[in-house]
């Protein structure tokens, strides 16, 4: 008795787990990575981040930068492709990476609709789970 107890817990978990997974991947689009490149939409925000080698180890000595993300409208989820990468789901912000324009670190707080290539975190200065290599800013509210 206990034995199928435990095979029906475990199905029961598994079916919850399923039904989760199920309503966000309907819920946020899935995006690939790589040369095929995407268009999203967002509000753009500045973050600070302590960056290599002390990460807040050294109050005389770190260094906090200044990074930029794209809080998508939309949250998106990430295919794996044939390099293996991971797949996320339900991203909702991307630091944005590339040679950005000057104006846009005068438009922080507003809308932009931004084209570019996605690619997984791969390095300690990569400081979310997904960035986006941007190839074209298009300013949607007007900048300061």
């Amino acid at each position: 008795m206990l034995k199928a107890a435990n095979v029906t817990l475990a199905s029961l978990v598994m079916a919850v787990f399923f039904a989760v997974a199920n309503s966000d991947a309907k819920s946020c689009a899935a995006h690939p990575y790589g040369p095929t490149g995407t268009t999203l939409s967002g509000t753009l925000i500045s973050e600070r981040h302590y960056r290599p080698p002390y990460y807040d180890e050294d109050p005389n000595h770190d260094v906090l930068i200044r990074i930029l993300i794209l809080k998508l409208d939309t949250p998106l989820s990430t295919i794996p492709d044939a390099h293996e990468r991971t797949a996320y789901r339900c991203v909702s912000k991307l630091q944005l990476m590339g040679n950005l324009p000057d104006r846009i670190w005068h438009s922080v707080g507003n809308k932009l609709t931004i084209r570019g290539t996605l690619f997984p975190q791969e390095i300690v200065r990569h400081y979310t789970r997904v960035l986006l290599m941007v190839e074209d800013v298009q300013f949607l509210d007007a900048a300061p």
